[in-house]
């Protein structure tokens, strides 16, 4: 988390100093999971990093530099000399004047030729990086944090739980802090959710912000957080008071709970009087149990309740963390320190997780999210036996009975009766879980062009054909990524326009892809040349898991030249979708 807080004060250094500084990371991991690349990979499309990554798998670097600390900067001058370093989290303004000294030490010797990066964007999946879920306690719809999306997802859901209807999207899409309409506030990389009444509250964590979304009216607002970084555990009235990457909240005896991952600690936000504070730890990052006020966590990203207890995910000492609420004690079920990990059924502390990020409580049982070891395991707070539950283990996407499915990275479930729902973060979707039996199916969505960001369209110039003048046809031919299929639950479309009217008109302006070969479309021609302009919306699904879907926009130029006596009846233009499976 420390790490993460230094992204965007590195962002700020390089948009200031473009031509002067380069930022190039050094992921010297932790826990095993954050070691392969792959894994480390997704985090860098995740965390939206724009900046070169080197993968210190063995620490080399680590230890060439003497490094002891995440996270640590270190400064080298244009000759590759070691100029100093700073160990923890720093604000930008206090490195820009050294930058500034440095740049003007060494103003002839700096190459400003910029650098040619290419970012890799995620995948354009309905979801993106799903942080938490939340089923409303009827089981009738479901809250998603669409995380990368920026927005909060509200499905109805079917009779089985299995299906999603998208009814509303509360949210732009695009990362800020707007209050306001649905249609018109704005959200940061929103985590978790938390109901109280006919209220959603939202973690926005990366507004460092504690947002209201009122149903009646249709609004968001900032309840607490004032969209800063809050250094300073305090107390006082919400919007007043900065917060620190609040990851989860919880509803419960009238109040809202949040873990503030940043600060270490479990905070209180009182609804009635706007008033919010810390409740639970005292700010250092370890494992230590004890009355409230001397208990330690290290950054908490998960919270259940069963009504007299709080259930923490905390993740960076791999542990489950109890406190209660009458007796204001914090107590560890599992986990015994900040670096002992691993992937161990057992009882209690005898057994081992690996960076947990949910937790969700139901019938005496605590599911967790064991978030780097890709399963959900299940803890008996009887027994305080751990046995691992869903997942092989290994990173992937399968649906399946218990062990035979995969997850990747799963960041949240929560119990909506006899369904258990996941967040499986790193495939960009939401997992069903029947609870009686552990099979696992992904949840099918319905409404997908609901989810389409508006502003994304490709535009691709495709070579010219030749059509015979009176009435001609063409065929539109759609090639998807090998596995994938049209959505049989949503139509996708062709729209048709013509920049020179007077030398080829559209017959029909929108036609339904054909799911069996090319799409005809039939046009009225005269003499001359013009441009089709090819509006494509299409909604493509796996093979025989039409759950995981992908939507893919593209508008496509094309050069018609009409003549007299000759040219083709028919014409086929091929458009492969550049989607990856």
């Amino acid at each position: 988390m420390n790490c993460l807080h230094m992204l965007p004060q590195l962002r700020e250094l390089e948009t200031q100093f473009a031509d002067e500084l380069v930022v190039i990371g050094v992921h010297s991991a932790k826990f095993p999971e954050e070691r392969v690349t792959t894994n480390i990979r997704e985090a860098i499309r995740r965390h939206e990093v724009t900046h070169p990554v080197v993968n210190d798998a063995n620490m080399i670097v680590w230890r060439q530099y003497n490094v002891y600390a995440w996270p640590t900067l270190v400064l080298i001058d244009p000759e590759g000399y070691y100029v100093g370093h700073h160990a923890g989290e720093i604000p930008a303004e206090r490195l820009a004047p050294v930058i500034e000294r440095l740049i003007a030490e060494f103003q002839d010797q700096i190459d400003r030729r910029p650098l040619d990066l290419t970012i890799e964007p995620p995948p354009p999946t309905p979801f993106a990086y799903p942080g938490k879920v939340l089923p409303d306690p009827e089981g009738e719809r479901l809250f998603v944090a669409d995380t990368n999306h920026h927005r909060i997802v509200v499905m109805r859901l079917d009779a089985g739980g299995t299906v999603g209807k998208v009814e509303t999207v509360i949210g732009r899409g695009v990362p800020g802090l707007d209050d306001g309409s649905f249609e018109e506030a704005t959200f940061n990389h929103p985590q978790g959710l938390a109901l109280l009444d006919d209220t959603l509250y939202v973690a926005d964590a990366e507004n460092h912000a504690l947002r209201a979304v009122d149903f009646s009216t249709r609004t968001v607002r900032r309840v607490a957080g004032t969209g800063e970084l809050g250094w300073a555990a305090q107390r006082g009235p919400g919007t007043g008071v900065a917060l620190n990457s609040p990851w989860d909240v919880v509803a419960v005896r009238g109040m809202i709970f949040i873990a503030m991952a940043g600060r270490h600690q479990i905070w209180a936000f009182d609804p009635a009087t706007g008033e919010v504070g810390p409740f639970a730890g005292n700010g250092r990052e370890d494992l230590v149990d004890g009355p409230l006020a001397h208990a330690c966590f290290a950054q908490p990203s998960g919270l259940t309740t069963d009504g007299r207890f709080l259930y923490v995910a905390d993740s960076e000492t791999s542990s489950v963390r109890r406190v209660d609420l009458d007796g204001g004690r914090v107590e560890t079920l599992v986990g015994t320190g900040l670096f002992d990990f691993g992937d161990v059924d057992g009882r209690g502390r005898m057994a081992r997780l690996q960076h947990p990020l949910g937790v969700a409580w139901a019938d005496g049982l605590l599911y967790v999210a064991d978030t780097y070891n890709h399963k959900v395991k299940v803890l008996d707070l009887n027994t305080l036996e751990v046995r691992s539950w869903l997942g092989s283990g290994q990173p992937g996407w399968q649906d399946g009975s218990r062990q035979a499915a995969r997850f990747y990275e799963p960041g949240d479930m929560k119990v909506a009766g006899d369904r258990l729902y996941v967040a499986d973060t790193n495939n960009h979707a939401v997992r069903v879980v029947d609870r009686r039996t552990g099979e696992v199916h992904t949840l099918r969505l319905r409404g997908l062009e609901r989810l389409v960001p508006p502003d994304v369209v490709a535009e691709v110039r495709l070579p010219p054909f030749t059509l015979a003048a009176g009435t001609a046809r063409f065929a539109v031919r759609v090639e998807l990524p090998a596995g994938f299929v049209l959505s049989a639950d949503m139509f996708s479309r062709l729209e048709v326009q013509s920049e020179s009217g007077d030398v080829v008109r559209p017959r029909n302006a929108r036609v339904l892809l054909s799911t069996e070969g090319p799409t005809p479309v039939e046009v009225e021609t005269r003499p001359g040349t013009a441009f089709l302009v090819l509006d494509l919306h299409i909604f493509a699904c796996r093979k025989g898991a039409e759950a995981l879907c992908l939507f893919h926009r593209a508008r496509l130029r094309v050069p018609v030249h009409v003549v007299v006596g000759g040219g083709e009846d028919t014409a086929t233009v091929v458009y492969q979708v550049p989607l990856k499976s």
